[in-house]
């Protein structure tokens, strides 16, 4: 949830922004409400943009990438376990620190141990690709369910395949029928293609497809679909967003033998 509207949060870190200066997660929505309209802090009245306060506890917000990483490692040595996966995914992309792919897996390692259930997909994605570690697609699995347990539909997405490619196709769609419930479109469209092909049950398809819809009506807002649509537009609207909290990178559709 935000914890400024108490709205829920995707489970895949989009769209939303992890606060370096006081360690809260809010999302991109109230970000931009801030920067919409007046602020007062103490005496002062602040007029649109906000950039330089944090929505939360308006203290200034870092102005260079330096400092950034600073504030991001403090956090860290103070185990929070958004700081110490947002800088193992900057080591991961090299974007503000030096790329490091070994120390963004043992900072993964870290956060998934403190509760990141983001840690645990990123573990499980490095396992897959042997970026870091050397590849096992067992400890991928492993990671994945880690994940899936913490409420990443992508990680039970890709549980799902998985285990299909295992042979187990009623347990993959029994991942793929709670993910899609969750809001996750893959799994939707896996379970749609099944739909087609009569490997699916019209009610479970129909099950699916409201569940689905009814998780993004809940995580909506004006506020969050406007700032959408301005990122969407300005890649660079918000300056200190969620670190290193890459889009996920579409993957093929599989289809159920």
């Amino acid at each position: 949830f935000c914890v400024i509207c108490a709205l829920l949060l995707r489970s895949d870190g989009v769209g939303q922004t992890h606060l370096v200066c006081c360690g809260k997660i809010i999302c991109n929505g109230c970000v931009f409400a801030m920067e919409a309209s007046n602020v007062t802090v103490g005496t002062a009245t602040f007029h649109p943009p906000f950039s330089s306060l944090c929505p939360f506890c308006r203290a200034p917000k870092p102005t260079s990438a330096s400092e950034f990483v600073t504030m991001l490692r403090k956090r860290a040595d103070a185990n929070d376990p958004w700081a110490i996966y947002n800088l193992a995914c900057a080591y991961f992309d090299g974007n503000i620190v030096p790329q490091d792919d070994q120390k963004a897996v043992e900072l993964w390692i870290r956060a998934g141990e403190l509760g990141c259930a983001l840690g645990h997909n990123k573990l499980a994605i490095a396992y897959r690709d042997g970026r870091g570690v050397e590849a096992d697609i067992t400890q991928a699995e492993h990671h994945y369910k880690q994940a899936a347990i913490g409420g990443i539909t992508g990680a039970r997405h890709e549980l799902g395949c998985l285990v299909q490619m295992s042979g187990d196709k009623e347990t993959a769609m029994r991942h793929w029928l709670i993910s899609a419930g969750d809001g996750n479109d893959f799994s939707l469209a896996v379970i749609k293609d099944s739909f087609k092909r009569e490997l699916v049950t019209k009610d479970n398809f129909e099950r699916a497809l409201r569940d689905n819809n009814n998780a993004k009506d809940e995580m909506k807002s004006d506020a969050r679909e406007a700032a959408g649509e301005i990122v969407a537009i300005r890649k660079n609207f918000l300056t200190n967003r969620t670190c290193c909290v890459p889009p996920r990178t579409p993957r093929k559709t599989l289809k159920v033998e």
